[in-house]
């Protein structure tokens, strides 16, 4: 990449809605009118980035009504997922991903896998694949119980997410497999809602428009790439701000590289306005700012770049402080089993021990009693 730019290349998609009853075969069972209303009601408000403290008491409430439905539980648990990844609240991400991955009564398996699957993609955001490994063999250990096209559909999940991995501040992804998963979402279109399917594509061709940036830019290439990420907006159609600001902020990138420099302010200023309700320090934030840096500082526009460049300036700094954060918080519960195993391990020699000196008291006080008694007689 040209080394005059702050950013390399840009991260993958996190925070996909997902709303709109599927077709899926094992899920109809789980519907209910009532609570697909108020869920879709709460998806709506999270896609826009509406993240008062209103929504979160209703999203909890949402949860404690559902409580005896265990589609609408797993639902709802992601979009408090989502609710706190916008937040940019890591500790109660965590508190609840804790809880979610400890589950062990699931009903509803497909709509746990999309859990699991979003749970695996932030993980795989901050290099941190210990633990998106794990989720991916839970998520392929259910994947056995789901009948045809609900198979099908994990499929596309593990063929992508298998094949993302991040690289310092770039990502390595490969285009035959996001094409794969793409042709498993074609198969069984017609399971999901037209909502719901034109947001997994969006997803798709937002990373198949990455591939098309290369180390040596081409034209052919960068334009592959523009028309790849326009697909990938018209897909989304609004539906999702993050996502559509995120696509933006990948345009405003690839118009730098092509060095139409006001063409990708454009674009950045798009993304910063559907972003405006996310703290300043969130990942998709600091990167919208730093592309405008580039902007701005090769247009010469010193005072904007100054206003921008303050606001992407450590963004390495921030995501490693942010993954040093996630692993204080997630190895709590490993610890507490490392910590238990040498304890019960120094508990068990104790017990060895302890019985070892039992016997050899008892051994010489019935040796002490029989000479007694030898000596009585």
């Amino acid at each position: 990449m040209n080394n005059k730019f702050i950013t390399t290349l840009l991260f993958f998609f996190l925070s996909i809605s997902c709303f709109s009853f599927s077709k899926f075969e094992t899920e109809k069972r789980f519907y209910n009118q009532e609570f697909e209303t108020i869920y879709i009601d709460i998806v709506k408000k999270v896609d826009h980035i509406i993240l008062s403290d209103e929504v979160l008491d209703e999203i909890n409430a949402a949860i404690l009504v559902t409580k005896n439905n265990d589609y609408y539980q797993n639902k709802l648990s992601q979009t408090l997922l989502r609710y706190y990844f916008l937040k940019n609240d890591l500790k109660s991400y965590l508190a609840l991903y804790r809880n979610l991955i400890n589950k062990t009564e699931i009903e509803s398996h497909l709509s746990y896998i999309e859990v699991l699957n979003y749970l695996h993609s932030f993980f795989n955001q901050f290099a941190l694949y210990e633990e998106s490994e794990k989720i991916m063999s839970k998520i392929q250990a259910y994947n056995k119980k789901l009948p045809y096209n609900e198979k099908i559909y994990i499929e596309s999940i593990i063929s992508l997410n298998n094949n993302i991995r991040i690289k310092g501040n770039s990502i390595d992804v490969q285009r035959n497999k996001i094409l794969e998963s793409i042709n498993y979402l074609e198969k069984i279109q017609e399971v999901f809602s037209p909502t719901k399917y034109n947001l997994l594509l969006a997803d798709r061709y937002n990373l198949l428009a990455i591939t098309y940036i290369e180390e040596n830019n081409n034209s052919i290439n960068l334009d592959h790439c523009i028309s790849t990420f326009k697909k990938a907006i018209r897909y989304n159609n609004h539906i999702n701000y993050y996502m559509s600001a995120l696509i933006y902020s990948n345009l405003a990138y690839v118009y730098n590289l092509k060095k139409e420099y006001n063409t990708a302010i454009y674009y950045g200023l798009k993304a910063m306005d559907l972003t405006k309700n996310m703290p300043s320090e969130t990942t998709l934030n600091r990167r919208i700012h730093c592309n405008l840096a580039d902007s701005y500082n090769l247009l010469n526009k010193t005072n904007e770049f100054k206003k921008s460049y303050q606001l992407c300036d450590s963004y390495l700094k921030n995501y490693e402080k942010s993954r040093a954060g996630i692993l204080i918080l997630l190895p709590k519960e490993k610890n507490k089993s490392i910590e238990e195993t040498p304890t019960s391990s120094n508990n068990k020699l104790i017990y060895i021990i302890s019985g070892v000196i039992i016997l050899l008291l008892s051994f010489i006080i019935i040796k002490r009693i029989k000479i007694q008694n030898f000596k009585k007689e």
